[in-house]
């Protein structure tokens, strides 16, 4: 019924720590100049133009609708 949990995947690779380090840093500095200069397209041009649900037990749901709002409500504006 659900996957062997004896065979976990491992995310930690020490070996690429730095690397990975670096991505996040990147990712940081791409997000924060999108947030910056009010400019969504580089705000999310790192994201994924699609996404992966996945669950604890290893299933996954991909694919699906895009989801349109034609006349989103109106936010209230932000606290002064």
């Amino acid at each position: 019924m659900y996957p062997d949990t004896r065979e976990r995947p491992t995310l930690n690779q020490p070996a690429a720590a730095d690397d990975a380090e670096d991505a996040v840093r990147h990712l940081i500095e791409r997000l924060q100049a999108g947030l910056d200069h009010s400019d969504a397209d580089r705000y999310d041009s790192m994201f994924a133009a699609d996404l992966l649900w996945g669950s604890p037990y290893g299933a996954v749901l991909a694919g699906g609708q895009n989801t349109v709002i034609d006349d989103p409500p109106a936010l209230p504006p932000p606290a002064q």
